[in-house]
């Protein structure tokens, strides 16, 4: 009864909080991080055309419309853009015209210099005759300190796109738009084959994205998503690679799953306060994150950003998590028919809470401190209060070692000094003591760290080079209560991809030539070592080395090229060598051992 007025409570706040806020000004809908429009915002971070808050991700929509009409009023500055870095801001100015549009008409963006909408196609069936872009004949550049002679535009002429061309020049299967409410459907397909050294696959998926407004106080979307892996060299596990997780289920010659993401979101000002299933990352780097990373499937969560000046930001989240673990004092036996008898079984439930705040002190460097906890049973209410250093509180509970939760903290910083350079370093303490630090004794010491560096038009233009290591000591993200209380869901690391006990060095070539042709050429090693029990080191204080046996090796070399015909249609081919020798085989899938070659070529329409 507790746990259940706890939600209560919970449910009655978050509701008490949006309509309070939904009074003041808000939309916003978040991008998926895998999308193009993140990189394209971080070279003109690093290129020092705009500062961008880097640490947390998704951004929202809002929040990358501003950040291109900066970029378009400095483009004539002579900033070291690109002929590539401006046909893209083309290009992206088209898929957040909307955006763009009811920021300049509420004048929320005060800049010196806009033409963001001159590459409107004057020819599309859907441009409106009245709209604000005809009082700006499609194609004027506003010359103005300030945006006041743009207050007589207060109305939106509605506008209906189906299977052609929206008011700004983007294709889209169907939208709609006006003042109040504004809907955008797309469809979402992909398909690709591939080999692996003669063994070989398919992938496949599809689904619908929907994402809506109404008014200026809501904005929300759903992503969903059916998938497919089928053939002889299907990684089943996701054990050791990037690739996201799922809660597979098998299939004839292969494996099926599901990726559903949902969000409704309020903003202000200065915040955003929002309740999602979604991917999310912390920290800034690029081949994987210790704090939080997108490897584990999405989760629901409650989320909030709170910017309320330029040189400080504070996040926090508190997400709902599965377990695994089954809960036989809540498991009820139903009797349908004497002779049949079914359980219906319950997880225990468990939950994440996390927050960070980050402090620019420089516009150059960034820092951001944070904490988070984990822990199953009946919903603790200190673990919602989002401004909370949560460890301590199982002292402060009295719960001490029952009941605890587990309970780490982190750092991250970037340095974007000097121009077209970026440096970047993360650390997450999962546990540390420090007595037995200055008793020179570190088995209770578990820590995880990234450090890396990136440089953009190195050799030529539009050619970045990253360079990145990360290193996992043993027992991170494990805990004493195992499946219950680890930094886990559904068995997939909340934190970086290659787990306790690993390393990671990457070094990768990013190459634009062109608009829509991305390239990247990449070496990799990686290093897994053994997985022994939690229990060897509660048990036995035993300070086991880092990497110790039984130790998977790893190195790969690869390309990788994708072209962007259209808005979200992509056309991709990967190649990638790998030699992989591991001294417990029986956690690699066969056709990965050894040498071997691997090539891809597919489609897709929508961000993966």
């Amino acid at each position: 009864m507790i746990n259940k007025n706890i939600n209560i409570l919970f449910l009655l706040f978050f509701l008490l909080l949006t309509s309070h806020f939904s009074l003041l000004n808000a939309q916003a809908v978040f991008v998926p991080i895998n999308d193009n429009i993140y990189s394209y915002l971080d070279r003109m971070n690093i290129k020092g055309v705009i500062k961008l808050d880097s640490e947390v991700k998704p951004f929202s929509k809002i929040y990358i419309a501003k950040k291109l009409v900066e970029i378009d009023s400095k483009k004539t500055d002579n900033i070291g853009l690109t002929n590539v870095d401006l046909d893209l801001l083309d290009f992206y100015k088209a898929e957040y015209g909307s955006e763009i549009e009811r920021q300049v008409k509420s004048k929320k963006l005060k800049v010196k210099s806009i033409s963001i909408f001159n590459q409107i196609d004057s020819s599309s069936s859907t441009f409106p005759s009245t709209s604000i872009f005809t009082e700006w004949n499609r194609s004027t550049f506003i010359q103005s300190d300030s945006l006041s002679h743009l207050s007589r535009l207060t109305s939106h002429v509605p506008s209906f796109t189906f299977a052609s061309k929206d008011p700004y020049g983007r294709i889209r299967l169907l939208s709609y738009d006006d003042s109040l409410f504004s809907f955008k459907l797309s469809p979402i397909a992909a398909y690709s084959i591939s080999n692996t050294s003669g063994k070989s696959g398919h992938q496949r998926g599809g689904g619908v994205h929907v994402q809506i407004s109404a008014s200026d106080w809501f904005g929300g979307s759903l992503d969903m998503r059916d998938n497919g892996e089928f053939g002889n060299n299907i990684d089943r596990a996701k054990y050791l690679t990037p690739q996201r997780g799922a809660d597979f289920i098998g299939a004839p010659d292969g494996m099926e799953f599901s990726d559903v993401r949902a969000q409704i979101n309020f903003n202000w000002s200065w915040g955003t306060v929002s309740l999602k299933k979604d991917y999310s990352e912390w920290g800034n780097s690029y081949f994987g994150n210790v704090i939080l990373s997108d490897k584990a499937p999405s989760y629901p969560h409650f989320y909030m950003e709170l910017k309320p000046v330029d040189w400080f930001r504070f996040y926090y989240q508190f997400g709902w998590l599965h377990s695994g673990v089954i809960d036989s004092a809540r498991t009820i036996v139903v009797n349908s028919s004497e002779d049949f008898y079914i359980a219906h079984e319950r997880f225990v439930k468990k939950y994440f809470t996390i927050n960070m705040m980050t402090v620019t002190p420089w516009d150059v460097f960034d820092i951001s401190i944070g904490n988070a906890a984990i822990y199953a049973g009946d919903m603790r209410p200190e673990m919602l209060i989002p401004f909370n250093f949560y460890k301590y509180m199982d002292r402060d509970t009295g719960k001490k070692s029952v009941e605890d939760s587990n309970g780490m903290f982190f750092f991250d910083m970037v340095l974007r000094y000097p121009e077209t350079f970026k440096f970047y370093a993360s650390l997450f303490v999962d546990v540390t003591s420090i007595r037995e630090i200055f008793n020179n004794e570190f088995y209770s010491t578990w820590t995880g760290a990234t450090i890396g560096g990136k440089k953009t038009d190195i050799f030529l233009d539009n050619l970045d080079l990253t360079v990145e290591y990360t290193k996992v000591t043993p027992w991170v993200y494990e805990h004493k209560y195992e499946a219950l209380t680890n930094y886990k869901h559904i068995d997939y690391s909340l934190g970086h991809w290659i787990g306790q006990n690993a390393d990671q060095f990457k070094i990768q070539f990013n190459y634009q030539p062109i608009r829509g042709l991305r390239t990247e050429l990449y070496t990799e090693f990686v290093r897994k070592g053994g997985l022994k029990g939690i229990g060897e080191v509660y048990r036995n204080k035993e300070n086991l080395q880092f990497l110790y046996s039984p130790v998977r090796k790893d190195f790969y070399f690869g390309f990788d090229a994708s072209y962007e015909i259209i808005h979200e249609l992509f056309v991709e081919g990967s190649y990638r060598y790998s030699n992989i020798t591991d001294e417990d085989e029986t956690r690699t899938e066969s056709f990965m051992l050894g040498s071997n070659n691997y090539f891809s070529v597919g489609f897709r329409y929508g961000t993966p």
